[in-house]
């Protein structure tokens, strides 16, 4: 297990790969406080994109929605979107890994 932004995130690599974010082939992280208690744990499929920001503006005009982001994260700009269909998926930028906004002290 690996804590990241405050998050307890456990990363799956391949057998003899040490556990980073750029090697990792999924993830698991607990939902905390942040989720309402009436939403069940689920499996989203993240696919990592050159933008984040730009595949959320683009979702939209292919017939997609925006549901929640983009916003930095330890692993990158992340953003949650569903297809025409409903489907949901993320997407994630990794070259902006590690870019969090400073946290206010008010």
């Amino acid at each position: 297990a690996r804590r990241a932004g405050g998050a307890d995130v456990v990363l799956w690599v391949d057998r003899g790969v040490p556990a980073e974010p750029g090697r990792a082939i999924g993830a698991r992280a607990a939902m905390g406080d942040r989720f309402p208690a009436e939403m069940p744990a689920h499996f989203l499929t993240c696919f990592v994109v050159a933008d984040c920001d730009e595949a959320a503006r683009t979702a939209p005009e292919l017939g997609g929605r925006l549901l929640n982001g983009p916003e930095a994260t330890p692993y990158g700009r992340f953003a949650v979107l569903a297809d025409n269909q409903g489907a949901l998926f993320a997407v994630v930028d990794p070259s902006a890994a590690g870019a969090l906004p400073a946290e206010s002290g008010a």
